[in-house]
């Protein structure tokens, strides 16, 4: 059991290792870029990602989860799977996308057709790079998945700044900066993919692996839908209902956030989905490192989240500048929420691993109404601040209400 444990903090670290590299990149580059940007420019480019990483993520039904406990024929056949339906799935919804815009006259959303074009291509490289990154997580190549991290983190700012002062500093600079920085990303996992058992993979035993999914698929792709657009909808309601800067504002706040968490959550979050999924197969006792990492992950973060909440003001503007003020209210007023989900993310995948989708699919139903209400809410009395806070408060119950619910199921399924 000891020797288990070790493996899975060896497994973590190296994960870390590329995370914390990747989250500390953009810290240098940011500076540069919102000098060099501005909000308006950043809060478009902000929009745009988001909604590419929702249709990236829904356009693969979620399928990558069930490539971490497949065996090679299967793992294969899956990926193979994937492929195909993302590519159309990923047309079909930019086009609908662009043509609700149009019909519904929505003005905020109303980018040129080749910012349309480079969304459409975001989003199926964000989902191919995140079915890779489960594929190498299936094989244990933890060191290829945290080197593809940096890669994407370090080529994505560099050109970005390159760009932006070569050439004119605007939304398709950022756009291109991006899609080219996943497309080299995808390529460094795409190495220990098995292309010619993908490629020899049947369309009848697609059809096996695609029937065996399907009770996966009812429940736990509409609550990854509802679960990417309630991550994806504060960035979207806020720049709809008060401007492109606000959202950039919102989406910097969120950026600076993301340093503790997609650093060290995000990496522990795979090792631990393997290992989880691994001792409920033998029975090991999956109870104990659940525990441990709730308490490894809240006892790293706490003194990095305290000194943000105390320091973010004068950090904001020594960092980004006077201009971005409001980014650092904003940070003071979401890092209690980002806290509690920092360490609930790093465990979430277990209610996939004990058959619980049916209860992420109620969870997410509620994360997306109480997201958007709440800012809705401030909306409507004026004060965005109020509407992030309400936010805060639904979010954080829901989140402790999410972890026992896992414990729960657990305690079921071992007793």
């Amino acid at each position: 059991m000891q020797s288990s444990i070790k493996k899975y903090i060896l497994d973590t670290l190296t994960l870390f290792k590329g995370s914390s590299t990747a989250q500390i990149i953009p810290l240098f580059a940011i500076p540069f870029i919102t000098r060099l940007y501005g909000t308006e420019t950043i809060g478009q480019f902000a929009i745009i990602y988001a909604i590419a990483t929702i249709f990236g993520t829904i356009a693969g039904f979620k399928l990558e989860f069930a490539l971490v406990p497949a065996d090679d024929s299967d793992r294969s056949t899956l990926f193979a799977l994937l492929l195909i339906l993302m590519i159309p799935m990923v047309l079909l919804l930019s086009s609908m996308f662009v043509l609700t815009v149009s019909i519904i006259d929505l003005e905020r959303f109303k980018f040129s057709m080749t910012s349309m074009g480079y969304l459409a291509v975001l989003a199926m490289l964000t989902g191919l790079v995140n079915s890779a990154n489960f594929y190498n997580s299936s094989l244990q190549n933890f060191k290829r998945i945290a080197n593809a991290k940096i890669t994407l983190a370090a080529s994505t700012f560099i050109l970005q700044i390159a760009l932006g002062y070569i050439f004119e500093a605007s939304l398709e600079m950022l756009l291109m900066s991006r899609i080219f920085s996943l497309a080299v990303s995808f390529v460094m996992l795409s190495s220990d993919i098995e292309w010619k058992a993908i490629r020899a993979a049947t369309i009848n035993k697609m059809f096996v692996i695609l029937k065996k999914q399907l009770s996966y698929i009812f429940y736990f792709w509409p609550a990854s839908i509802i679960d990417v657009v309630a991550k994806q909808v504060p960035i979207l309601l806020i720049g709809g209902l008060y401007g492109d800067s606000f959202a950039g504002y919102y989406s910097m706040a969120e950026r600076v956030l993301s340093v503790p968490t997609a650093a060290i959550s995000s990496a522990v979050s795979q090792s631990f989905y393997q290992k989880f999924v691994s001792d409920l197969k033998v029975k090991a006792n999956p109870r104990r490192i659940l525990l441990f990492t709730w308490k490894m992950i809240g006892g790293i973060g706490a003194i990095p989240f305290l000194l943000l909440f105390i320091y973010s003001q004068e950090l904001i503007a020594i960092v980004l500048g006077a201009e971005w003020l409001t980014s650092a209210e904003i940070i003071r007023v979401l890092l209690p929420m980002t806290y509690i989900a920092f360490i609930s993310a790093s465990t979430s995948s277990a209610m996939i691993a004990l058959d619980g989708q049916k209860y992420s699919l109620y969870f997410t139903i509620f994360a997306l109404f109480n997201k958007a209400g709440g800012i809705y809410y401030g909306y409507q009395l004026g004060d965005l601040m109020l509407g992030l806070q309400i936010m805060v408060v639904l979010q954080i119950l829901q989140n402790l209400l999410y972890n026992f619910v896992i414990l729960w199921k657990l305690k079921k399924r071992v007793a």
